[in-house]
């Protein structure tokens, strides 16, 4: 078999999740790259797009191959090299991401630079996916796995199926102090997305270009407490103490620059990006009291309510909760969806810069598009509306310009 053949067959095995440790050394070493993600998924895209085998069964083989990978990944292969592991499962989502709807010819060569891949609007962006980073009190800052969907924090800190993250010991190795009671925060960059389940067992869902900071409470009966910036879905829960010989709810806080949300056991969702004018509070169960950090105004809300903060004017009114929470299951769901609002989604998904070219037409969109999609689908979606697009990628930047 010739090189070229032999390479194309390394890769189709590593692919299908039967290569070696050995294996998959050999083809980390001919990509020179380490724990770089970004450039990771730039030399993954790069070889997939090299058209050298035009055959029309393809697409069918690539997409078996992401099907099935899922269920032959190789255990061992995991354990001994974590951070190769990763090259594994973004080439995985990448592949099933751009064989939807269009063809794909699989050939590998590192000879020469492909040619990029190219949309109706230009230079073709991929969607985000799991995403982010955990920081401790001692600054140490821990990579999080891309193909697992969110850690569990307690005396431990693990992945949601079990694999540890950080053990007790090594929390407080830095600083020899308890573990347990320092805050921590979780990270997610432009095109990144985690789920975080707290000591209480509340669950939050980190959408893109956000933080979550953790303080653990003092006490039993103390309150618990996060800071938020950007965007976060929680489920909140009843937590109980004893306190004068009867028991009291434990109040649990959402803080962010401009309000505090204080709530007992409920479902709601908060978007307070920086730059963003507004701050927009979604209740779907439950009851909160938001309360400006500004003008000290606040409101209870009730499901299907929302309150939105601008400035120090707090308004309250009833809504489609859809549209603002089905970021979490994979959703960009627009209902009556300004054109800036719609582009400021994209922009953190796919990790663009957005320009205007001409006046805002007041565009409104309508629907629901899945986020695993390339830019490339959901603009051809949107174009409907009767927008034009353009996509340019300069430096390491990809740049859309919506022509109105």
């Amino acid at each position: 078999m010739d090189p070229q053949g032999d390479r194309h067959a390394l890769f189709k095995k590593y692919l299908s999740g039967h290569c070696t440790p050995e294996e998959i050394e050999t083809l980390f070493d001919r990509f020179h790259v380490d724990h770089d993600e970004t450039e990771l998924r730039r030399l993954i895209r790069k070889a997939m797009l090299q058209e050298e085998e035009a055959e029309g069964a393809m697409e069918a083989r690539v997409a078996a191959l992401a099907e099935r990978v899922g269920n032959r990944l190789s255990v061992e292969t995991r354990n001994r090299y974590p951070f190769r592991w990763k090259w594994l499962r973004i080439a995985v989502s990448l592949i099933a991401v751009m064989s939807i709807g269009a063809m794909i010819y699989l050939a590998v060569s590192y000879r020469q630079p492909p040619e990029p891949l190219m949309s109706e609007f230009g230079g073709e962006v991929l969607p985000g996916g799991n995403r982010a980073t955990l920081k401790l009190a001692d600054g140490r800052v821990i990579p999080l796995s891309p193909h697992r969907t969110g850690i569990v924090v307690g005396e431990e800190i693990s992945y949601e199926d079990g694999s540890k993250v950080l053990t007790k010991e090594a929390r407080h190795a830095a600083t020899g102090i308890n573990a347990p009671a320092q805050p921590l925060s979780v990270a997610t960059p432009k095109g990144g997305t985690y789920q975080v389940i707290l000591p209480d067992g509340s669950k939050v869902w980190l959408n893109s270009a956000s933080s979550l900071t953790y303080h653990p409470p003092r006490s039993r009966e103390g309150k618990r407490t996060v800071e938020l910036e950007g965007e976060a879905f929680f489920e909140v829960s009843e937590r109980e103490a004893v306190a004068g010989g009867r028991s009291v709810r434990i109040p649990f806080v959402v803080r962010t620059r401009n309000q505090e949300v204080e709530v007992l056991g409920t479902q709601f969702n908060v978007s307070a990006y920086g730059d963003d004018e507004e701050t927009k509070t979604t209740l779907v169960k439950g009851t909160v009291n938001v309360v400006s950090a500004l003008g000290g105004a606040s409101s209870i809300l009730k499901p299907n309510q929302q309150a939105t903060l601008r400035g120090d004017e707090l308004s309250v009114k009833t809504v489609d909760v859809g549209p603002f929470v089905e970021w979490k299951d994979g959703l960009f769901s627009f209902h009556e969806t300004g054109l800036r609002d719609a582009m400021n989604q994209l922009s953190r998904w796919y990790d663009l810069t957005v320009t205007y070219e001409g006046a805002d037409p007041g565009t409104y969109f309508f629907g629901k598009i899945r986020r695993d999609n390339s830019l490339s689908k959901v603009l051809t979606i949107l174009k409907k509306s009767g927008l034009n697009f353009r996509i340019e990628s300069s430096g390491g930047e990809n740049r859309l310009i919506v022509l109105q």
